[in-house]
């Protein structure tokens, strides 16, 4: 998987044309997850994800991190030895 944040809104029209040729052409078969502001060509990124505020609803709760684990850990790692 390839992510690219917000690194394609700063390409004009034929630079871009370029880029996500080199991506399609290098890396066939990859999963590409652009997130951006700009209209790409819907073509190379046929579905799009579009998030919303909405005030009325919980918000979203992040995960806790530890030492590059998700708390809390999974039971089998809480077992005593």
């Amino acid at each position: 998987m390839v992510i690219i944040d917000e690194a394609l809104d700063a390409f004009d029209g034929p630079s871009l044309r370029r880029v996500l040729s080199m991506l399609d052409k290098r890396l066939p078969g990859t999963a590409i997850l652009n997130i951006g502001r700009g209209q790409h060509n819907n073509h190379f990124f046929p579905r799009a994800l579009t998030i919303i505020k909405d005030s009325g609803a919980p918000a979203l709760k992040p995960a806790r991190v530890r030492a590059g684990a998700i708390e809390p850990p999974p039971a089998a790692a809480r077992r005593k030895k």
